[in-house]
C-alpha cells in the first residue's frame, strides 16, 4: 500500500520487500507519476479497484497513468524466486490534444503565421472512478480555468498558400463530455511578400466536441 517502484536499468526495485502467501490472491494497482501534489489517490484497496484519483490539470504538461493487475500464487510451496514477475500495463487517465492549422490561400505571396495559440476555461479539477474494467472509468469535472498553451505554429514561420503545420506543443485535458465549451484564443498575421497587410487577436469557441479518455485529438484549423 503506498509503495514506491523505482527502476534502475531494466530492474525495478521497492522496499520493504513483500512475500507471497501461499493460496492467496493480489490486487496490484500502480499511478504514475509520484510526488507531484496535483495527484491524489483515494485508495480503496478491494478486488473493484482503487477507488478514486483526483486530478489538478495545471498547464497540460503532465500526463496521469493508472495500471492494475490480479496475480494468484501456486498451489505448491515455492519461494519468492519462484513467483514471475507482475507485468502491470499502463493506460493514459486524460486526453491528448493538438492543433494543426493551414494556409488556405491558393496561391500567389499570402503567408499567414499563426501564434500564442491557447485553450482557456479547460477542465481544471476533476476526479476519475477507477475498477478493473477500462470502460467502467470515469471522470468528473469540478472546475474549468485552466489555460493550456500549445505556442506557435510551425515554430513561428510564416505558412506559404497550401501549406499545412503543426502547434509546438501536445497538451493534455481531462476528459468531458460533449457539453464543456473551450475557448480557444490565437494571434494570426498576414503577408503579403515580406509585408505585414493584417494582424488579428482571434478567439474561436469549440462546442460539441467530446474528449474521451486515452484518445488523441488533433484540431484542424
Amino acid at each position: 500500500d503506498a509503495q514506491r517502484v523505482n527502476k534502475s536499468g531494466e530492474v525495478w526495485t521497492y522496499n520493504p520487500l513483500q512475500y507471497w502467501a501461499q493460496d492467496h490472491n493480489y490486487f496490484f494497482y500502480a499511478v504514475a507519476p509520484v510526488d507531484n501534489d496535483n495527484i491524489v489517490v483515494n485508495r480503496n484497496l478491494n478486488t473493484q479497484g482503487l477507488g478514486t484519483i483526483d486530478f489538478t490539470n495545471t498547464d497540460g504538461s503532465v500526463d496521469l497513468l493508472y495500471a492494475e493487475k490480479q496475480e494468484s500464487t501456486y498451489d505448491e510451496n515455492v519461494d519468492a524466486e519462484g513467483h514471475k514477475t507482475v507485468k502491470l500495463t499502463f493506460a493514459h487517465l486524460l486526453s491528448k490534444v493538438k492543433f494543426t492549422f493551414t494556409n488556405d490561400f491558393p496561391e500567389g505571396t499570402s503567408s499567414l503565421k499563426i501564434e500564442n495559440i491557447k485553450i482557456s476555461q479547460a477542465p481544471s479539477k476533476g476526479t476519475v472512478t477507477l475498477n478493473d474494467d477500462t470502460a467502467g472509468r470515469t471522470w468528473k469535472v469540478t472546475d474549468s480555468n485552466a489555460t493550456l498553451d500549445f505556442g506557435h505554429v510551425n515554430g513561428g514561420v510564416a505558412l506559404l498558400p497550401n501549406e499545412s503545420a503543426e502547434c509546438d506543443s501536445e497538451r493534455l485535458t481531462i476528459p468531458a463530455d460533449a457539453n464543456v465549451r473551450y475557448q480557444i484564443d490565437f494571434t494570426a498575421t498576414l503577408y503579403y511578400g515580406e509585408n505585414e497587410a493584417l494582424k488579428s487577436e482571434k478567439t474561436v469557441y469549440l462546442e460539441d466536441q467530446a474528449f474521451v479518455i486515452g484518445k488523441n485529438y488533433n484540431i484542424k484549423v
